[in-house]
């Protein structure tokens, strides 16, 4: 377990082949049941951007996120996204 001075790394490579680790890490939560590794690759390899939060001295996997983007900001006044 982190304690909240553990020193952790933070990476952009989260990849398909990452895929074990996060079954091992988030298996035993009941929203994870129905996730599988290999529907878990197949996302992964779908996805744009994913992060991967690890243990600095040991390496494992503490935390994950993906990232659904279409890379617009709305929120910086895009003016693809305006209409006219």
């Amino acid at each position: 377990m982190l304690s909240t001075h553990t020193p952790v790394t933070i990476e952009r490579s989260l990849g398909p082949e990452d895929a074990p680790q996060l079954v091992d890490r988030y298996g035993t939560y009941d929203w994870w049941a129905d996730c599988g590794e290999t529907e878990l690759r197949r996302a992964l390899a779908a996805t744009d951007e994913a992060v991967a939060v690890r243990d600095e001295e040991s390496g494992d996997l503490v935390a994950a996120a993906r990232v659904l983007t279409d890379y617009l900001s709305p929120a910086r006044g895009s003016r693809r996204l305006r209409r006219t």
